[in-house]
């Protein structure tokens, strides 16, 4: 009878072995609260959102007010600038406003009848000889994508609304890689602010506004 008792006595000690991957299971779940607080405090921040193929994008929506956004590094020495913003305006908006600027190298404004004006560092007039766009009014209340790209080495200059071409310059020689870095500063009728540095023009027989190059 003692040789039989033994195993009955193995037996009734292998519970434990299987009791241990039930307390690992149950010890998981602290590992999966942790992406989701990383999640929340990403929302939370205003910043960069998406990084597709290099470009920045920043959406600044969620702010109660736009002003200095602060140095948006890596692009100070690229000799191909591309941004592009979304930005809305309303009638009763009537004074000027800078939608991007970055001082003495980038801007893009409005003026108080809603013209667009695209200023780049140039080795001609300087930064503060600027390309008005006329016959184009952005006060309507209704949201547009205003994109500027620049490229230095091909003397290039190019503006799109809405995905048209509103001005193609080639006869400035523009001059702004490699200054130091510098503050942006974003308008309060912009929502999100994209920056690149690869200027892909856009054939100008697109152009609807014709008018504009007479």
């Amino acid at each position: 009878p003692p040789a039989t008792e033994q195993p009955q006595t193995e037996a009734e000690a292998t519970p434990p072995a299987t009791e241990q991957p039930q307390t690992e299971v149950e010890a998981t779940p602290p590992a999966t609260e942790q992406p989701q607080t990383e999640a929340e405090t990403e929302v939370e921040e205003p910043v960069n959102i998406a990084e597709p193929e290099g470009e920045l994008m920043i959406d600044i929506s969620n702010q109660d007010s736009r002003g200095n956004i602060g140095k948006v590094l890596g692009y100070s020495d690229a000799e191909e600038i591309a941004f592009s913003v979304e930005m809305t305006r309303g009638g009763e908006d009537t004074g000027a406003e800078r939608l991007i600027w970055n001082h003495s190298n980038f801007g893009l404004k409005l003026t108080k009848k809603g013209h667009l004006v695209a200023k780049v560092d140039n080795n001609d007039g300087g930064f503060r000889d600027g390309y008005k766009i006329k016959n184009l009014d952005l006060n309507d209340g209704e949201t547009h994508q205003v994109t500027m790209m620049v490229d230095q080495n091909t003397d290039r200059l190019q503006v799109l609304v809405d995905g048209a071409v509103v001005l193609d310059e080639t006869e400035t020689d523009f001059d702004f890689a490699g200054g130091r870095e510098r503050d942006w500063y974003v308008g309060d009728s912009v929502e999100t602010f994209g920056i690149g540095d690869d200027a892909d023009f856009l054939d100008t027989s697109s152009n609807p506004y014709p008018d504009l190059f007479a």
